[in-house]
């Protein structure tokens, strides 16, 4: 299920910025729109050949049919060493996904099932309604690129792309039906979390709800007497 929110902010935008509503919507569907990014990806990845990666590949078109996705996904490795992470590159005719760090070696396989359900719940929100939410991220990135954006437009573009994660982090834990695998995979990308440590972390977060939510009722009860 789409957030309401993108729907509302998409329709919002069309409405009051119809002119950079429909340049942006030719500009990307121009043939040469992915022409920077094909480049970038020449520039900074190399491809991996589904028969030398068969395991990973074979994870990634399960998890497209699982998806809807029809289109067999093409796999990067980053060139360059980096904390683990995926990217999903801005082309819209098949999903193009980039694989930053140890990701076979570091994530097991649920994880790698996440990681890759997260990216391609992407490139699937970009298909969806004949690509209205690429068009409205599209609108807010190139009016926060102004010489002085209005906040404004900074804050909806900020929540616009949480909305967009949550979308993705959704499709990943449905997929796997284990919501614990979608948090592990977030602490190793966003804190480059070891494996032995995320059990650690994630006790650590739950005694911190758990202060949070003591504090709160005590505060309650405090204001009721």
């Amino acid at each position: 299920m789409v957030p309401p929110y993108l729907d509302q902010l998409a329709a919002i935008l069309e409405e009051r910025e119809s002119a950079l509503w429909s340049w942006c919507r030719q500009e990307l569907q121009r043939p040469d729109a992915g022409d920077a990014a094909r480049l970038e990806l020449r520039k900074t990845t190399y491809p991996l050949d589904q028969k030398s990666h068969a395991e990973i590949y074979e994870v990634a078109c399960q998890v497209a049919t699982e998806l809807g996705i029809d289109t067999v996904p093409t796999l990067y490795q980053a060139q360059e060493e980096t904390r683990l992470n995926a990217t999903l590159a801005p082309l819209t005719a098949a999903p193009h996904i980039t694989l930053y760090g140890p990701v076979k070696d570091q994530l097991d396989a649920g994880e790698i099932q996440v990681l890759l359900a997260h990216e391609l719940s992407h490139w699937l929100l970009w298909q969806m309604k004949q690509g209205v939410y690429q068009v409205a991220e599209e609108v807010l990135r190139t009016l926060c690129q102004q010489p002085q954006p209005h906040d404004a437009y900074i804050n909806s573009f900020r929540i616009y792309r949480v909305y967009t994660e949550i979308f993705c982090d959704r499709n990943a834990c449905s997929l796997a039906e284990d919501a614990g695998k979608v948090v592990s995979v977030l602490l190793k990308t966003t804190l480059d979390t070891e494996k032995g440590q995320v059990a650690s972390a994630l006790y650590q977060e739950e005694k911190w709800w758990e202060k949070e939510w003591v504090a709160s009722a005590n505060a309650e009860q405090t204001e009721v007497d």
